[in-house]
Order: structure tokens, then sequence, then C-alpha cells
């Protein structure tokens, strides 16, 4: 094992939700805004996670209300939000259709306005999703016509339905993720896969204390998701991400062989050295950050200039498609 600098023994009691040990050092006492959040990592199989996990009741509340105002400074979706999401929705759509046939079953988990469950709809695919956030959804029934409905991943039936389930940017704010793959797992027809994306703390994600977020519950790595998989009886079919890309984006398939070959050992050392790579100062001098925060300054004025009127050409295009399904269904 890597030798790193030593860090407090956390005072977590209850076990890890990966291994299942009870052995973890404070990383962090912090989060993003300076405001207290104790953040642990598993000396046993490296997952790192909040210190204490916050009940199911008071985090459906906070999905259900305040969720999208803390973390998106909006309780409903602004014209900038709306084009940026249906920009995803087109990526993804273009990431995950290798692997689709022609009008299987595509479910989004926390699918927020819908709007990448309308760009699969209007590839030809069924596309679905859930949503808990009431303002998030209504815009997506409403204005771009997704099919939606209210709940978490809990309230969805595991009778094997989907070919294809998609949580992205989702796993991180589930306080039980083993157990919520293993649903996602029974949830997927024969020959099913399901893409998880979430950010990659063993990659230069954010910068060194504006790492943790009450809204992320867990952080993963490589290393830490594979095996979190893996005991789900998930395998990694693909990654579909750079090694030090900031996100981990796996499409995963079921694999009741996986489970036996579940390896620990490089996991604690790989995200240890996640969190010491950089400085404040080496991360905000990288040239790819530079970069990076130059191009996104770009979009985001390309993404605002005729924001209202991109976002009426979307909205007449859902309203549509939703018009001739509605003709369909009647004939």
């Amino acid at each position: 094992m890597a030798n790193f600098p030593s860090l407090p023994a956390s005072s977590r009691s209850t076990p890890c939700a990966l291994c299942r040990q009870n052995r973890f050092e404070l990383v962090s006492d912090r989060d993003r805004r300076g405001e207290l959040l104790a953040t642990a990592i598993c000396t046993t199989c490296g997952l790192i996670s909040h210190e204490t996990i916050p009940g199911e009741e008071e985090l459906s509340a906070y999905y259900r209300s305040t969720y999208r105002t803390d973390y998106h400074s909006a309780y409903r979706p602004s014209p900038h939000h709306v084009l940026r999401a249906w920009q995803l929705g087109a990526h993804l759509v273009r990431k995950l259709s290798p692997y689709l046939k022609p009008r299987e079953r595509v479910f989004e988990i926390g699918a927020g306005i819908g709007a990448t469950v309308k760009q699969f709809e209007l590839a030809g695919w069924q596309a679905s999703g859930i949503e808990p956030h009431d303002n998030y959804r209504e815009f997506g029934r409403s204005q771009l016509h997704a099919t939606l409905e209210a709940g978490e991943l809990n309230d969805v039936d595991e009778t094997p339905w989907y070919d294809l389930v998609i949580l992205h940017h989702v796993l991180e704010h589930l306080p039980h993720p083993l157990q919520a793959l293993e649903h996602v797992r029974r949830m997927l027809r024969l020959g099913g896969r399901a893409y998880v994306e979430v950010p990659n703390v063993a990659a230069p994600h954010a910068a060194p204390g504006k790492q943790f977020h009450f809204a992320h519950l867990y952080n993963f790595t490589p290393g830490t998701l594979t095996s979190l998989a893996a005991a789900a009886g998930l395998g990694v079919k693909e990654v579909l991400t750079s090694p030090n890309q900031e996100v981990l984006g796996f499409l995963l398939v079921p694999d009741s062989r996986v489970h036996a070959s579940i390896d620990y050992s490089q996991n604690y050392a790989e995200a240890r050295s996640g969190l010491l790579r950089y400085s404040t100062f080496g991360y905000h001098c990288r040239p790819h950050y530079l970069r990076q925060r130059a191009s996104r300054f770009v979009s985001q004025f390309a993404d605002r200039w005729g924001a209202e009127q991109r976002l009426q050409r979307i909205l007449q295009k859902c309203s549509s498609a939703g018009t001739a399904r509605a003709m369909l269904r009647a004939a």
C-alpha cells in the first residue's frame, strides 16, 4: 500500500455500504461551501461517503423541494438549463444508441425535466422515466411531453421490463447504492444493460476543498464503482469515459460470476491518490483546466444568446411529436 499522510479516524459507527466493514478515516470536515460536512473513506474498500448518511425521509423531502434550488439555484428550469439538458440528452443518445436495438425500452431514474427521455423517444425508442422534483417533472410532462412519473427508484416495479436503465449522476445521491444497483439489475430484461455515470473522485473533478456536497452521499473511483457493480451482480461491459475524465461512465450488464472476483486491494490507494493529487494552485494551473474554463465560458455565452428562441423551437418540436403520438394511440 502507498505511504499516505495519516488521517484521523472517523467516528462513523455504521458499516460501509460496499464491504460492510467498519474502519474509516476522516478525509474532510467541510463541504464545497465551507459548511460542516464530515466525509470518510473506508480503509478496506476505498469507498468515500458522508460520515453520517441522512435518513430516507430527510432525503426524500430534500429532493422533492430543496435540491434543485440548492444545486442549480433554480426552483423551475431556466431556458439555459433546458437547453443544456437537451444537449445532454442528445449526447447520451449518441453514446448509448450503438448498444440498443430499434424500439427497445429505455428508462431513466432521476430524469429531471425529461430531456434525455424525450431525446430517446424522438430517436425511436420507447422511453420513460421518474423524477421526484415536482416542478421539474411537471415541466417535462407539460412542455416537453416526456413520459415521466413521480417517484424514486424504490417506487419502481422490479419486474424485468427495460432494455436500458440510465442513472446519470444519480447513484451518488442514493443512500443505499448497492441495493439500488441490485434493484436496477432486476428491472432489466434478458440482454438488458444499465448506464451509470458519476463524478470521478480519482480524477481532477473538483478543486481541493470543493469536492464534497451534501447531495453527493458517495464519491466513486473506477475501482469502487466496479466493485459496487460486481457486488450487485453487474459486470462492466464497456467503459465509456477516459481514465482521467472528471466523470465515470460505465455500461453494466447482469453477470452472476463477477461477485466472486471482487478485489478491493487497490481501491483505497486509488481514492487517496485522487484526493491528494493536486494542491489548489496546481489544480487551477493545469492547462486542461484553463482550456476547459475558456471553453465553458464561450459555450455558456453562446447558450444564453438567443436561448429563448431556441427553447421555443424545442418545445414546438416536442409538442408536434406529442400530438402525433396521441393521434397514433387514438387510431
